[in-house]
């Protein structure tokens, strides 16, 4: 497991008449997975790598080059990505779920001096899924997600049989079983969703299989990204000596 950190320096947004390009992160982000052959990976937060730009034209047609630039070396990745701030939209710019594979979008609702917490999969391309509300709580084990009423959703058959789960079967049951190898998933939700910690059950089940697992932290440090995982129970200390994770 590895974990790379990208931090993008604070400042104001600029129309990018200037030219501002992704492409060193991307050289950093290949050679990273080329190192240990990593099979998953997840970017946390994509508001870090756009925060410069306003065109939002402009930011899908760069998430899109960038997604499929990674995807060309086999791996599976998630995104996360805060929730939309107008109303108007799902996510924060408005257009990532509309360039990436799928996007799984995450809710806090506060009723009788309670938070419940509810997801969503509302694109999963190309596979049969099954949408609807399904409520998940967050413990010290970490993330449980409920078990939905089985509906037949089928929309139509795939080949796609290679799955990559959370290690949450309530929620892999809600994908067919998990993420089709190869997809690119956005995971969008408002503070305290726990989109990050969706994102360490995804690696640390990545690690259980045997398979080398990559975090991009955008946001927080390395120190900050253990700290979390230690406090769900994930060693990812021990991940990275064993040489199953880069951070």
């Amino acid at each position: 497991m590895s974990y790379t950190e990208l931090k993008v320096l604070d400042g104001e947004g600029v129309d990018q008449e200037i030219e501002y390009s992704l492409k060193p992160i991307i050289i950093r982000i290949k050679h990273a997975v080329s190192k240990i052959k990593a099979k998953r990976v997840v970017i946390d937060s994509m508001a870090c790598l756009f925060t410069r730009f306003k065109n939002h034209d402009k930011i899908r047609n760069i998430l899109f080059k960038l997604s499929e630039e990674l995807e060309k070396s086999g791996i599976t990745m998630i995104f996360s990505s805060e929730a939309g701030s107008d109303g108007d939209h799902l996510t924060k710019y408005g257009v990532e779920e509309y360039t990436l594979d799928g996007f799984i979008q995450l809710k806090t609702e506060f009723s009788f001096n309670s938070v419940r917490r509810y997801l969503y999969v509302r694109k999963l391309r190309g596979v049969e899924y099954r949408n609807g509300k399904v409520e998940y709580v967050i413990d010290n084990n970490g993330i449980t997600v409920f078990p939905k009423i089985p509906i037949d959703t089928t929309v139509f058959k795939t080949n796609f049989k290679k799955r990559l789960s959370f290690g949450l079967p309530a929620f892999d049951k809600l994908m067919g079983g998990g993420i089709p190898q190869g997809h690119t998933i956005l995971i969008g939700g408002n503070t305290g969703s726990e989109k990050t910690t969706i994102g360490m059950h995804f690696l640390t089940e990545g690690v259980k299989k045997g398979e080398n697992v990559l975090w991009l932290g955008l946001e927080e440090s390395k120190v900050q990204v253990f700290k979390t995982a230690k406090e769900h129970g994930w060693n990812f200390d021990s991940f990275e000596k064993k040489g199953n994770l880069v951070i």
